[in-house]
């Protein structure tokens, strides 16, 4: 017997098989977990709306509508991406005056550097100080293999838009990976940026909770 598709897990989530529920996390966890981290300032951030993305999954599966050309993932993100935009507008402006907490905010800003599932620390350091949009696309096009199209519906911009940003930040990235010495043949950066993703141990604690909280 086939690995089943989403399609399959989500009917049979429909017709009250909770372990489809599991099946579908463990599935997608790493590409909507690597989003959230790369959108988000902190691991912590990031397992919470991780879960609160998941819960509300589980609850709206049963109304998910199956149909050609509707990608689940696609669907995934888009709640990934409402949430990301919630948590941000939540998170209360500091006085300008108040140097000393604008600093505290500044030198945390940045994503952890395991957001990104590239071997090399200097890469995801350099990876770290893009723009949000620039990170999101580099995220969603290399780790997550979207095309130019779905990243452009899942981020509301228009394909041109989606193009510019990554050849913006890949031409952030290029004389820098060559200057820390990498002269392959073509683009470094690309080469450089391999999938390879881990369970967070928090979020691996978190995943029979997760699901014992969505069924119940």
């Amino acid at each position: 017997m086939g690995i089943p598709s989403d399609f399959d897990l989500i009917r049979q989530l429909q017709a009250g098989d909770t372990r489809a529920f599991e099946a579908l996390f463990d599935r997608h966890y790493p590409a909507i977990y690597g989003y959230l981290r790369v959108s988000l300032s902190t691991r912590e951030d990031a397992e919470d709306i991780l879960q609160r993305v998941f819960e509300k999954v589980y609850k709206a599966t049963p109304r998910f509508e199956i149909r050609p050309g509707k990608a689940f993932l696609a669907w995934l993100f888009t709640i990934a991406k409402n949430e990301v935009m919630i948590e941000r507008r939540s998170q209360a402006p500091l006085p300008t005056d108040d140097l000393e907490a604008l600093a505290e905010v500044a030198e945390d800003s940045a994503p952890p550097a395991s957001a990104w599932g590239v071997e090399d620390p200097q890469l995801r350091a350099l990876l770290d100080r893009l723009p949000l949009a620039q990170r999101q696309v580099l995220f969603l096009r290399f780790e997550c293999e979207l095309s130019t199209n779905q990243i452009a519906e899942l981020l509301e911009r228009t394909e041109p838009g989606v193009r510019q940003l990554q050849a913006r930040a890949l031409a952030f990235l290029e004389p820098r990976c060559r200057a820390l010495g990498w002269n392959p043949q073509g683009n470094v950066a690309r080469q450089q940026m391999i999938r390879h993703r881990e369970l967070a141990p928090v979020v691996a604690a978190r995943r029979l909770a997760l699901s014992y909280a969505a069924v119940n």
